[in-house]
């Protein structure tokens, strides 16, 4: 069992064991957590060292190459660990990669009936993995294509959603989307599965990680939709500023009536959260410290959709 708590402070976090008893009350299955698209496969490479100089070769660490589900997988392998039911919504095409991620999703308890098979080749990442832990990314999503079209109608967007998209948000608490998704997700699915939620009490997370800039400075109608509509935002200190153009959580919160969350992540330092308190909609900025995991530090790679899977299991 793992709690999550800020001792003194007005914002209650529950522990994973009383979020998987909600979640499994009142009949038919149901879902703490449901990720819309960027379920990914990471190819974790593990080398020496940085810089990687051309010429320069290195040795492969430890077992070598490996696949791993990444992307959104992280939020839902981590969440299902904590006690969550989760869930990906998603397209996966119809090639190896596809398949090596529906058979490993469901292995690892996150649920797979809101998955779609379709034709094509399934989007890959590629982490190089320092012995200390560093790493890096080369990825094909860090400038997203999806625009803004504010002549599709809240109706044809949910009419669009496949069904297996519907039963699946429909049922859930959080829905959680991150920037990297919107390189390969209509915006007619985006505004159907934000609709969705919104329509069945589904609190709606986005976390518009790597582009966060580049959302702001090419797409500002999508980025003011997506702040508009969700409940919770989680940036990094870089980000928050990139993406909301305030300096302050409780600033964005200020600006977007909608939004009950704000947390931006600081890293070791821990992070920030503003959240209106449920009584009287007050403001409210808390400070929540990092822990030190020592020795069992391993990289950092996924760490971010980690710490925001702990954070929603610890709401309830």
């Amino acid at each position: 069992m793992v709690c999550f708590a800020t001792p003194g402070s007005g914002l209650r976090l529950r522990c994973a064991k009383r979020v998987a008893m909600c979640s499994s009350a009142g009949g038919g299955q149901r879902f703490d957590l449901v990720t819309l698209g960027n379920v990914v496969v990471d190819v974790l490479v593990p080398m020496a060292g940085f810089p990687v100089v051309a010429g320069g070769h290195q040795d492969l660490r430890g077992g070598g190459v490996a696949l791993s589900p990444g992307g959104a997988s992280n939020a839902l392998i981590v969440g299902s660990r904590l006690g969550m039911h989760t869930s990906a919504v998603d397209w996966l095409r119809e090639d190896a990669f596809g398949d090596f991620l529906l058979s490993k999703l469901s292995s690892l308890g996150v649920g797979t009936d809101g998955i779609e098979r379709r034709p094509g080749q399934s989007l890959a990442c590629v982490i190089l993995v320092s012995e200390s832990g560093d790493h890096t990314f080369i990825a094909s999503n860090e400038k997203p294509t999806a625009q803004f079209d504010p002549h599709i109608s809240s109706d044809s967007a949910l009419k669009s959603l496949p069904s297996s998209f519907t039963s699946t948000i429909s049922n859930a608490n959080a829905l959680l989307v991150d920037g990297y998704a919107l390189d390969d997700l209509p915006f007619i699915t985006l505004l159907g599965a934000i609709q969705l939620s919104q329509k069945h009490g589904c609190e709606f997370w986005f976390d518009p990680q790597a582009a966060a800039g580049t959302l702001r400075k090419t797409n500002k109608d999508l980025t003011e939709f997506l702040l508009s509509s969700s409940t919770g935002l989680v940036v990094t200190e870089d980000e928050l500023e990139a993406f909301t153009s305030q300096s302050s959580a409780s600033q964005v919160l200020g600006s977007y009536p909608n939004l009950k969350y704000c947390i931006v992540k600081q890293g070791s330092s821990g992070c920030q959260v503003a959240h209106r308190n449920e009584k009287d909609s007050a403001l409210e900025q808390h400070s929540i410290q990092a822990f030190d995991i020592g020795d069992t530090y391993a990289d950092s790679a996924g760490a971010g959709d980690s710490f925001i899977a702990g954070f929603i299991t610890g709401l309830g």
